[in-house]
């Protein structure tokens, strides 16, 4: 079952606008009401898209406290922070599955994770354990990732994830936190490291092994 790309705009809360101490009475017509609100969604945007591989690594097999997501392959690598996003929006796969998904403008980079659907399934220790890589947007069961990349930084050439659960292709849930809840959602820490086996996008050519890490903030059903 294919996934359908969504708009990155989908991905950000902006429930922090509601906190903003510029009172909107002080926007004399609509236009300048918009332009701020669209200046500070690009704030919250950019926190999110600049890459980085200073103080924290790609290469490291240890899962920052950051919120972030990082890959390496052998032609490039990158750490990409998230601070400023609040959670992911999630959207129904299946029955018992949701999926997140995130671009990055910096690095074209886009990912797809899957997870359970409500929070007595997301809580469980039995969880800590290794999932399979998917086909590039091809999840279907909980925990799963898969993505595509440029093969090497702004190519127009890309690399996408090749299904598989072994030794070289695996995605590996280390940690899961709940954090928070109100009346109809959970809200959870999850981190998790990778390795998985690309190839140029729609062939078999071209393998390339590629390692990375990520840690999301995710919503999920209250249960």
């Amino acid at each position: 079952m294919g996934i359908k790309v969504k708009s990155c705009s989908n991905l950000f809360n902006l429930k922090a606008l509601k906190n903003l101490s510029v009172p909107f009475q002080n926007f004399p017509n609509r236009f300048q009401l918009q332009l701020f609100i669209t200046l500070i969604f690009f704030a919250f945007l950019s926190s999110c898209i600049k890459s980085s591989s200073v103080n924290e690594s790609a290469n490291n097999d240890s899962i920052s406290d950051q919120l972030h997501f990082s890959f390496s392959t052998p032609d490039w690598n990158r750490f990409v922070p998230c601070d400023l996003l609040d959670d992911f929006v999630s959207y129904p796969l299946n029955d018992s599955t949701l999926y997140i998904h995130a671009s990055s403008a910096s690095t074209k980079l886009i990912w797809y994770f899957s997870i359970p659907r409500d929070s007595s399934k997301m809580g469980l220790a039995s969880n800590l354990k290794r999932y399979s890589i998917c086909d590039y947007g091809t999840n279907t069961s909980v925990f799963e990732y898969s993505q595509r990349l440029p093969i090497t930084e702004g190519s127009n050439v890309f690399l996408g994830s090749s299904k598989g659960l072994s030794d070289s292709s695996y995605n590996e849930v280390s940690n899961i936190k709940y954090l928070s809840s109100d009346a109809e959602y959970a809200l959870f820490n999850v981190k998790c490291k990778y390795k998985m086996i690309m190839y140029e996008y729609g062939t078999l050519l071209n393998k390339k092994n590629v390692t990375g890490t990520f840690n999301f903030k995710v919503r999920v059903l209250r249960k």
